[in-house]
């Protein structure tokens, strides 16, 4: 949903004007986040259009005309955050860590005063797999006038607007579940079994590309924790035509590689020797390509060839 679209039917919808304020707030919280997915070109770009999009986002003036972006980085968001709370009649602000100049987040005013801090884009990863938010009505060391919003109001208003299921449960229950049931078995059937379960699959379809890799390397870190940058590399990766968004290497005897296909909405698993194939077609290993896996991936590969041609020549 776009922005307008969101805020006219926030203006319209007598649903939200049943809520409470607390939920209310949350609501379209969630809403703004459903949609947005950190800028892709934010993230390969290199020095200078990565200037160049944060000087745009960061300008008052344009905002209206920016409304639709779907991609977005910190500032453009919560310069949509701004606008909307604003229109409904809130004081809501842009600001940023004094020690993180780069990250930016809201401060919007309740209308008891109390000022809550609200860091959607860092909520993104969580908003897109129902999982508990992290960085909404949270304390801040450097804003000491902030108010916390207790864990268990904050669980109240997720049911009031159904973003919990019926039993009042996040998916944070389902995705840890999984992963415990894994935690005895070898390194690729470990990663191999948590890539293809349904559940896991469901929960992550639906996300925005840098998103949904943040996802996948922090669930295959608690996965292997002991052994992920040693044995399990994961790293963004790109088509011309978005097809593959993320790659996982195991490396172990027999090397394994998956790709993440926005086609299937799911990891394949994909013989080494189709990679170089498959770079030839578009395929971009890595945001600089000189990342550590990458390289590692790349020697595989390497291997596998002198092994082949050296059993040809055998023959």
């Amino acid at each position: 949903m776009k922005v307008k679209e969101l805020l006219h039917e926030i203006q319209t919808n007598p649903e939200y004007q049943a809520l409470d304020e607390l939920s209310f707030i949350r609501k379209i919280y969630i809403e703004i986040g459903k949609n947005k997915t950190f800028d892709v070109r934010y993230y390969f770009g290199n020095t200078a259009t990565q200037k160049q999009i944060y000087r745009l986002a960061k300008k008052r003036t344009g905002v209206e005309d920016r409304l639709n972006d779907r991609e977005i980085i910190c500032y453009s968001l919560a310069r949509q955050c701004e606008y909307i709370f604003k229109k409904l009649g809130y004081s809501c602000t842009v600001t940023h860590e004094p020690k993180e100049l780069e990250h930016v987040f809201n401060i919007l005013t309740l209308k008891n005063g109390d000022r809550i801090k609200l860091d959607l884009q860092s909520d993104l990863e969580f908003i897109q797999t129902g999982r508990r938010t992290r960085h909404f009505g949270t304390t801040d060391d450097e804003y000491i006038l902030l108010s916390e919003i207790p864990e268990d109001e904050i669980a109240c208003a997720d049911r009031n607007i159904g973003y919990t299921n019926e039993n009042g449960e996040y998916t944070d229950e389902v995705i840890n579940s999984v992963i415990s049931n894994l935690s005895d078995l070898p390194l690729a059937e470990r990663v191999t079994s948590f890539i293809n379960d349904e559940d896991i699959i469901k929960i992550s379809a639906d996300m925005g590309y840098m998103q949904q890799y943040s996802f996948y390397y922090k669930m295959l870190t608690s996965l292997a924790e002991n052994e992920i940058w040693k044995k399990l590399y994961i790293f963004p990766c790109k088509m011309s035509q978005e097809e593959y968004t993320s790659c996982i290497f195991i490396r172990e005897q027999e090397p394994t590689v998956f790709l993440y296909s926005n086609k299937h909405n799911r990891f394949l698993n994909v013989d080494i020797e189709k990679i170089p194939d498959l770079q030839e077609e578009g395929l971009r290993l890595g945001v600089r390509g000189t990342e550590n896996g990458v390289k590692l991936l790349r020697r595989a590969i390497t291997e596998r060839r002198r092994k082949l041609d050296d059993s040809e020549q055998s023959l």
